[in-house]
């Protein structure tokens, strides 16, 4: 009786190993390359994806006390940082986060697993 239950425990232990497995090989990104969009006036949808990771667009363009939205579709959580900390969050697969710009200027930011994806918020 306790081979049996030894040999099942086993077994649901490999299986869950391959399905893991299985997971992590057909979900990795395939290219850490950012996305090349142009800059992209944004008046009603301020949106910023986060998908293959990289962001698109890569650059936005926004007036003073805007939002922007960023909405991570990849399957890993990412911390998103401005270069000079105006903003250093997390966000996890499938979450959004919303960031309001007060003041003109350009707020450069980054991915903490791949510092090489950039984006760019220009507020006027």
């Amino acid at each position: 009786m306790k081979k049996e239950i030894i040999i099942i425990i086993c077994l649901f232990v490999i299986i869950a190993l391959g399905l893991s497995t299985y997971y992590i090989i057909n979900n990795q990104q395939k290219s850490h390359q950012p996305a090349n969009n142009p800059i992209v006036s944004a008046k009603n949808l301020n949106e910023v994806l986060i998908k293959n990771n990289s962001f698109s667009p890569t650059k936005s363009k926004i007036k003073i006390g805007s939002s922007i939205v960023f909405v991570n579709k990849d399957n890993v959580a990412q911390i998103i940082t401005e270069k000079n900390k105006v903003f250093n969050k997390e966000i996890k697969p499938g979450d959004t986060l919303k960031v309001t710009f007060e003041k003109a200027g350009t707020y450069d930011y980054s991915s903490n697993l791949y510092p090489e994806t950039k984006g760019s918020v220009i507020v006027e």
